[in-house]
């Protein structure tokens, strides 16, 4: 049954496919034609944008080369090891905190904060299974199709705020026109994670500062 749903989802015009999709998240009515909301505009760009600097986003690897580019290599963590064979990391090497990544999809990462603590065989083993993915197959995201896979071994960014494993906060900033209007700090990962959503027209480094330090009290005192 669920393969015959799909077959008939994947006949249907594409906005009409992810307007359906809109709909069945975010529970509310839309067929996408005159988005106004930040999530319709979102879906809309998933559904038919096809410029190629979205596939560049997509890539964690071109995206270095994009800031190398624009700002230089300074505001990069540094890159201890690009491969696409995992089995190669040389993990005698690497500092005591590093972490792990894939370029292609989201939520392939690893923190880690000790190098005594991790099982490399599994480590190696999880990084194979992240590039045996397809993510464009997710959620038919075109950007994330076809891009050439890899692992990436960065820096530790040291912070002030962190979880309670010594994950750092995670600061996404969103941009629009060249503007950003919204920042999102995020402290933990899903399905626990605490997060603040902050405007930044009226939003100072100071109030970012603040709700961090909020979210990370509320953290250690649940």
């Amino acid at each position: 049954m669920n393969k015959i749903r799909q077959r008939i989802l994947d006949a249907l015009p594409i906005r009409l496919r992810f307007a359906l999709r809109y709909m069945k998240l975010h529970r509310r009515f839309s067929l996408l034609l005159f988005p106004t909301l930040f999530t319709e505009k979102l879906m809309l760009r998933i559904a038919i944008d096809r410029r190629d600097i979205l596939r560049q986003a997509a890539d964690k690897v071109e995206m270095r080369r994009y800031v190398e580019n624009k700002v230089g290599k300074r505001y990069l963590p540094q890159l201890y090891c690009l491969t696409d064979d995992p089995r190669s990391i040389a993990f005698d090497t690497l500092p005591s905190k590093f972490v792990v990544k894939a370029n292609h999809g989201s939520g392939f990462v690893r923190v880690v904060t000790d190098k005594r603590t991790i099982d490399v065989q599994s480590l190696v083993s999880e990084c194979q299974g992240w590039l045996n993915i397809d993510y464009s197959q997710y959620w038919g995201e075109w950007a994330y199709s076809g891009l050439k896979r890899c692992i990436m071994v960065e820096e530790f960014v040291e912070s002030s705020y962190k979880d309670n494993q010594g994950i750092p906060a995670n600061f996404r900033f969103f941009v629009f026109d060249g503007q950003c209007a919204m920042i999102m700090v995020v402290i933990g990962k899903s399905p626990s994670a605490r997060m603040n959503l902050l405007s930044s027209l009226e939003t100072s480094a100071s109030d970012v500062s603040r709700a961090s330090a909020r979210i990370f009290s509320d953290r250690r005192s649940a």
